[in-house]
Parts: structure tokens; C-alpha cells; sequence
């Protein structure tokens, strides 16, 4: 196990199902107003994204509607 401050993940939304959804990656537990990814429903988007590990190991991910599949590698990483 690696101690992780930080993660370095590329996320791409695919198949959306509302248009002008946007998906947010953040520290868990609490959950901040910007969005990592903006997302129509007519083609993939990827972003690459730059979290902080929350308190217990983890990283959340939030849609805000509809429904989307989320692709995310972990490619990188910051230690403490």
C-alpha cells in the first residue's frame, strides 16, 4: 500500500443520457461546486483531473443527472 496525497487520474464520460450534465471528482466525503467534466450526450469527453485523496483513501464521483459511464485511470500520483 503507497501512501497517496493526490491523484492524477484522465476521466472520460461517455453515453450520457441529459444533456449539459456535468460530473464532479472530488475528496470524500464533501463535495465542492465545480465540475471536473462537462457533458453532452452526443460524444465522449475526457479531461484529465488533478484530486486530493479524502481522510479515508478515497476519491467520490458525482453525477449531477441522468446517467453517464465513467472511465478513470489512475496515471499518476502525489505522495505526502
Amino acid at each position: 500500500i503507497i501512501n497517496v496525497a493526490t491523484l492524477c487520474t484522465p476521466g472520460t464520460a461517455v453515453g450520457a443520457t441529459s444533456p449539459g450534465t456535468f460530473v464532479t471528482v472530488y475528496p470524500d466525503p464533501t463535495r465542492p461546486t465545480a465540475s471536473n467534466l462537462n457533458v453532452n450526450n452526443s460524444a465522449p469527453i475526457p479531461n484529465l483531473v488533478v484530486v486530493p485523496v479524502g481522510p479515508g483513501g478515497f476519491v467520490d464521483l458525482y453525477n449531477n443527472k441522468g446517467t453517464v459511464n465513467l472511465i478513470a485511470d489512475v496515471s499518476g500520483y502525489f505522495a505526502p
